[in-house]
């Protein structure tokens, strides 16, 4: 604000000119009081919306952690059943999969071949061996597959992309290094909880 009589520069609030000793008008002083209370106001707003904005992305990032952590797939999800029926059955849900053994039998001396069914439940197309793995033990021992499928065996299957709640037959090949049960052991790539996988022992003597 500047003095009306000589146009010095006057300091806010002041009542009169430093240098000339005018009154201030009113009107100024008014003006003055005005500005200053519009850049408080101003101030006061954008503190406000960075404050929501930092609340908001908080929320948002919380519910994408969860949900990429798979969280949401637990509370979604019907109770799980117990161990027993899932032996019984020897199928269970897996995330967005339904997977179930439905036979285990001999192809040579030394290699069965396991029959998997698999069912897309989710949104998106994918195939049996991006969306889960399974592993085979025998006395705590993992089962080595074969590079290329045994006669008998066709594992192209496997790779093959699936639409949403559409149903696969899938087998795998595996040595075999005893007579002993099998562990069937099913899951997803990247599980971080137990609901994310499926255990099935099937007795040496069910093998076909």
């Amino acid at each position: 604000m500047y003095c009306t009589k000589c146009g010095n520069q006057i300091m806010p609030n002041s009542m009169f000119c430093t240098s000339c000793g005018s009154p201030v008008a009113q009107a100024q002083v008014n003006q003055t009081h005005q500005y200053q209370y519009q850049q408080y106001a101003e101030a006061k707003a954008k503190s406000a919306v960075s404050t929501v904005m930092g609340i908001i992305g908080f929320f948002v990032f919380g519910f994408l952690s969860l949900y990429f952590l798979g969280i949401f797939d637990n509370c979604s999800q019907p109770p799980r059943p117990t161990q027993q029926v899932i032996e019984e059955r020897r199928g269970g849900r897996i995330g967005d999969y339904y997977l179930s053994v439905l036979g285990v039998r001999h192809i040579e001396n030394d290699m069965i071949a396991i029959t998997y069914e698999f069912t897309n439940l989710s949104d998106s197309t994918t195939s049996f061996m991006l969306s889960v793995k399974g592993t085979v033990f025998q006395d705590g021992i993992e089962l080595d597959s074969p590079f290329l499928s045994p006669q008998g065996v066709d594992n192209s299957l496997s790779l093959s992309d699936i639409m949403p709640r559409k149903t696969i037959i899938v087998e795998r090949a595996y040595y075999l290094t005893s007579t002993s049960d099998l562990v069937i052991i099913l899951d997803r790539w990247v599980s971080v909880n137990e609901r994310d996988r499926l255990q099935f022992t099937i007795p040496y003597r069910d093998i076909e």
